[in-house]
């Protein structure tokens, strides 16, 4: 069983995320501690920066420990990641798949650039189905590297099914 596996860690993304996530977190909870008398909808309104801010540290947790391992097992390529939940688990038969795309997708903020990538499989039906999300992180100029092995993988499982 061919397998790719590349972890998601980011300095930059885990320092912003983490540093959003703690100031949310603890502004909502000063907010909330002040707040002893008044009207109830008062002690609601830091819910929702409460939420955000479990989510950025749910985000950093997420790029510090996660990993996306890409297999191509039994006919078939399945995508998962582990160990935090990001999305459901991907499996595609691959006698289905046309052609692999890369679409990669350029932000620029100020003096800061940064990419994202998609993955995504031709299904012979003419559907298309994503393999890798943009909203998991691949490193700069991986993004072709990744999609090539997957290329890579696929070949080589055609090949095998064809000298049977």
């Amino acid at each position: 069983m061919k397998q790719i596996q590349f972890k998601w860690f980011n300095w930059l993304h885990l320092f912003v995320a983490a540093i959003l996530g703690i100031c949310i977190l603890a502004g909502s909870i000063y907010v909330v501690t002040l707040i002893d008398e008044g009207p109830f909808l008062l002690k609601l309104f830091p819910l929702p920066f409460f939420i955000g801010g479990l989510f950025l540290l749910y985000f950093c947790l997420a790029i510090y420990l996660n990993t996306t391992i890409i297999r191509l097992g039994n006919m078939r390529i399945v995508v998962e990641t582990s160990p935090l939940y990001w999305h459901r688990p991907i499996s595609l038969p691959v006698a289905d798949i046309e052609k692999l795309k890369l679409l990669r997708t350029h932000r620029q903020g100020g003096s800061n650039s940064t990419f994202t990538y998609k993955i995504s499989a031709k299904m012979s039906d003419g559907s298309e189905e994503t393999l890798v999300p943009s909203s998991i992180p691949i490193e700069h100029n991986n993004g072709l590297e990744v999609k090539e092995s997957i290329e890579m993988m696929l070949l080589k499982a055609s090949l095998r099914s064809f000298q049977r």
